[in-house]
C-alpha cells in the first residue's frame, strides 16, 4: 500500500490509502516518500502500550517488535490521532521525530479501520531501515 500525505491539518481526507493497482488516475505517487512527526508512544522492546494521552492501556506479554507511536498533526479514519510504526533502533518515550512514511496498513479494530504508517528515520536510507525482517530478529534479541 502506499499513503499520501497532504498537507492540511488535523483532517480525516487528509491521508489516502490505496492499494497500488488501484492508484486514481489524476494522482502521480511521489517518488520521494512524504514525511512526518511521530510522537514516540511506545518504545521498541517495550511491553507496556500507552496511548496519545500516556497512560498506560495494556501490558503486552511480548515486546513491540518497533517504535510505535502518533502523529499529532493527522487524524486516522476512526477518529483518533494516525498511528505510526517506526523502523530502527529504540528511541525514549515521548521522542518527537521526522520519519518517512514508507507505506502504511490498515487494519479493523472492533469493526472499524484503523490506519498505521509504516515509517523510517528520514535520515536514513529504505535499504538501512526497512528491513522487516532484521528489526524483529533484533527485538527478539537474535
Amino acid at each position: 500500500m502506499t499513503a499520501l500525505v497532504h498537507e492540511s491539518p488535523s483532517s480525516v481526507s487528509s491521508i489516502e490509502l490505496f492499494a497500488n493497482d488501484r492508484q486514481p488516475h489524476a494522482r502521480e505517487a511521489s517518488p520521494e516518500p512524504p514525511e512526518v512527526e511521530v510522537v514516540i508512544e511506545v518504545p521498541r522492546g517495550s511491553f507496556l502500550k500507552r496511548g496519545s494521552t500516556g497512560h498506560v492501556d495494556f501490558i503486552s506479554p511480548l515486546p513491540c517488535p518497533f517504535n510505535y507511536g502518533s502523529v499529532p498533526t493527522y487524524l486516522g479514519l476512526e477518529g483518533d490521532l494516525l498511528d505510526a510504526l517506526v523502523l530502527g533502533p529504540r528511541l525514549p518515550l515521548g521522542a518527537r521525530i521526522r520519519v518517512k512514511a514508507w507505506g502504511a496498513v490498515t487494519l479493523i479494530d472492533r469493526g472499524m479501520s484503523d490506519d498505521k504508517l509504516v515509517c523510517s528515520d528520514a535520515r536514513r536510507s529504505a535499504a538501512t531501515c526497512c528491513d522487516f525482517s532484521t528489526s524483529m530478529r533484533s527485538a527478539r534479541g537474535c
